[in-house]
């Protein structure tokens, strides 16, 4: 079975916001020849291609699940929204320290 497979496995066991589980939890679980830093690092690759595929994981702080009601999508998109607002402020925070930077050289 393939790594992307497992995964997808896993991750359909972790059904609910309840049952969440963290990529570092998911790599250690793939029986795999190579390092952990790399399992871990193509889990999280992973999980992402299997969104883009279409699947419904959702995640937080806490790890990834299997997204189960109305409830859970509603709370994720909120999530992510917010997320998406901080990067913006971030972003425009560091053009203007960069800009104020340059002015003063």
């Amino acid at each position: 079975m393939s790594i992307e497979k497992k995964v997808e496995e896993i991750l359909r066991e972790h059904l609910g916001k309840e049952n969440q589980i963290k990529a570092r939890e998911i790599a250690d679980m793939i029986e795999s020849t190579e390092n952990d830093r790399t399992v871990y690092s193509k889990t999280r690759k992973i999980i992402t291609g299997l969104i883009e595929e279409g699947y419904p994981i959702g995640s937080s702080n806490k790890g990834y699940f299997w997204l189960e009601t109305k409830e859970e999508l509603e709370e994720y998109k909120n999530n992510l929204k917010n997320r998406e607002e901080k990067i913006e402020k971030r972003r425009e925070k560091v053009i203007e320290n960069f800009e104020k930077e340059q002015d003063g050289k």
